[in-house]
């Protein structure tokens, strides 16, 4: 496994465009976003989402064997950090529903600074096993 890929933020397509009786109406603009398996690298096989959430809660604080992960915040806002154990707190910044953090199992990852009304959105790429959780940090250099 290499280790040196780490997470990355990827822009999902959004249109912003309303058709109404086959024209296209400008007037009732609103935004579609979308994300395919191809985007992600993995067909999901579950999704959760966090929130009510405070703004001084960190959640995660973990890393995994095997599955892999897409973070969107589809309202609000929040800070992640990725320490991969060679690039250690890599800080991504989720403030808009077009952009979506990819994990890799090997990701130790936390999430805090939660704006009010934060709805944090996960894909992952494998069913809930608790025996794919790393709960050790990466010891520091």
């Amino acid at each position: 496994m290499n280790l040196i890929t780490m997470a990355k933020l990827i822009l999902a397509k959004t249109f912003k465009n309303r058709i109404k009786n086959g024209k296209l109406d400008k007037k009732r603009a609103a935004a579609l976003t979308i994300l395919e398996s191809f985007d992600l690298g993995f067909v999901p096989k579950r999704v959760y989402w966090l929130y009510s959430l405070n703004n001084k809660e960190v959640r995660g604080g973990h890393r995994h064997k095997k599955v892999k992960h897409a973070l969107i915040c589809v309202n609000g806002g929040c800070e992640v950090s990725v320490n991969n154990g060679i690039d250690q707190n890599k800080l991504f910044k989720l403030d808009r529903p077009d952009k979506c953090l990819l994990l890799k199992p090997r990701d130790w990852h936390t999430m805090e600074k939660f704006k009010k009304g934060t709805v944090l959105l996960v894909l992952a790429s494998t069913n809930y096993n608790p025996r794919d959780y790393i709960y050790e940090p990466y010891k520091r250099k």
